[in-house]
């Protein structure tokens, strides 16, 4: 308006009479009163607008809440599941049908889950207890040598702290080269491969069996391998003992064998011998025959004692009134060699549960050797006493004695202290063997104490009865 210098809105429409012009009607009105109700519109527009976006909000957070709640239960209860809870469970009564039959199969999955973990425990318990008890010694790496189990006597043989060291190569914590070696090489090779070692220790050895057996894998790359170690050092001593006997017994009766075959064909071939010479060998032969029927004995009587479906005869037997029955039966021999033999016996009876042959057996071959191995004025006293609920016997000699060296080994079948002595006096190298084998058949023990030449003392312990 060029009147009034304001900005106008202008609407101007014909007047009409009869569809005649007559004129025309203008209106104005400002337009600032216009920008007022307009701005009076935005404002409403946008606070019904902001109502509305404050409303949406709030239920699509109560909408978004009750349909993230169980998933969030579920996430919850995976970590549980995941840290070791067993029981740990998604709720099945919240959100939509399809949440609820998410949460089911969650629930229904962490069931199978746990059967299988408890499956896989138990079977894993029974392994352990089966390798715990295990007198082999049992040690299993993955494919970079690291162990991942080893039981007691695997951990006892290879030195390895079976606390700290599971989880580390095999060769950081075992000093035993060989065996590190071996684990390697079956891993390398992929075969199964077997070895005996020997391991000192503090004044003794033994003697280890080692096995190492692949772990397939796919491909045919091993994933790890367990190691097997068994020790056989008895086993092995069994069988050195085995073949010296097999040596000794065989040579033991070549001997007299030889000396009988010599003689019997110079009798047979040399008609020409005169009777005296006839007479001299053939009590050479009678001695070896003699010689060569003891030994036989004695073997069949080690073998019958060291068998073991050996049963003994026992029964309550008087070993004060045995004493004196052993003592009176070597009292012809002590006394034609010139040695005094003594006992000192107790008045009452020492009752112990045994077989009674093989104990007078047993006494009677220590008199013997006893007799044999002290020189003419020597002396022998065998006792008997009671201590500590137990039958002490003892055999002590002014003989020869015993070097400190041969002491251990005496009881060893076919060992001698003398050899060419022994062979002399005609003994057999068994008897204190046998004397072994029926003491310790009684639930009893041997020993020796001996001087080199002051003489020795054998002492038997058998439990008395009760």
């Amino acid at each position: 308006s060029r009147t009034l210098r304001v900005e106008m809105l202008y609407l101007a429409l014909p007047a009409t009479r009869n569809a005649t012009p007559i004129g025309y009607v203008r209106a104005a009105l400002p337009l600032d009163r216009i920008q007022h109700r307009l701005g009076e519109t935005r404002r409403m527009i946008l606070l019904g607008a902001a109502i509305a976006f404050a409303f949406a909000l709030l239920l699509g957070l109560v909408l978004a809440r009750r349909s993230t709640e169980p998933l969030r239960a579920m996430t919850e209860a995976a970590r549980e599941m995941a840290a070791g809870a067993k029981r740990s469970r998604a709720p099945e009564t919240r959100g939509s049908i399809e949440m609820r039959e998410l949460a089911a199969a969650f629930n229904s999955m962490g069931d199978q889950l746990e059967e299988r973990m408890e499956a896989i425990d138990g079977e894993r318990n029974k392994l352990t207890a089966i390798l715990s008890g295990m007198s082999e010694g049992v040690l299993a790496v993955d494919a970079r040598e690291r162990i991942l189990h080893v039981n007691g006597p695997a951990a006892e043989l290879l030195r390895i702290n079976p606390d700290l060291d599971p989880g580390r190569p095999i060769w950081e914590c075992s000093r035993i080269a060989e065996a590190c070696a071996l684990v390697s090489r079956a891993i390398q090779e992929n075969r199964f491969l077997r070895r005996e070692i020997t391991l000192l220790g503090a004044g003794n050895q033994r003697i280890i069996e080692l096995k190492v057996s692949p772990l397939p894998g796919e491909g045919n790359h091993p994933v790890g391998a367990v190691l097997v170690l068994n020790e056989v050092t008895e086993l092995r001593q069994l069988e050195a003992i085995r073949r010296d006997f097999i040596a000794n017994a065989s040579h033991e009766l070549k001997t007299p064998l030889t000396v009988i075959l010599g003689l019997a064909e110079t009798l047979h071939e040399d008609g020409s011998l005169d009777e005296k010479t006839r007479e001299r060998f053939t009590e050479k032969l009678h001695r070896q025959v003699g010689r060569l029927s003891t030994l036989v004995g004695d073997l069949l009587s080690l073998s019958r004692l060291e068998s073991a479906s050996e049963s003994y005869e026992k029964q309550p037997v008087d070993l004060t009134a045995l004493v004196a029955e052993c003592r009176a039966a070597q009292q012809t021999a002590s006394e034609a060699k010139g040695v005094t033999l003594d006992a000192d016996l107790p008045q009452v009876p020492l009752k112990v549960r045994g077989d009674f042959s093989a104990l007078r057996q047993a006494l009677d071959n220590l008199l013997d050797n006893a007799v044999k191995y002290t020189p003419a004025g020597g002396h022998i006293v065998i006792s008997a006493r009671s201590a500590g609920g137990e039958a002490i016997i003892e055999v002590s000699d002014s003989g020869m004695g015993i070097e400190p060296a041969a002491q251990a080994r005496v009881f060893e079948r076919f060992y001698r202290v003398d050899k060419a002595r022994s062979r002399e006096l005609g003994g057999t190298g068994l008897g204190l063997a046998i004397v072994k084998n029926v003491v310790l058949g009684h639930g009893g023990e041997v020993s020796v104490e001996s001087v080199p030449g002051r003489g020795s003392n054998f002492r038997i312990r058998i439990p008395l009865l009760s």
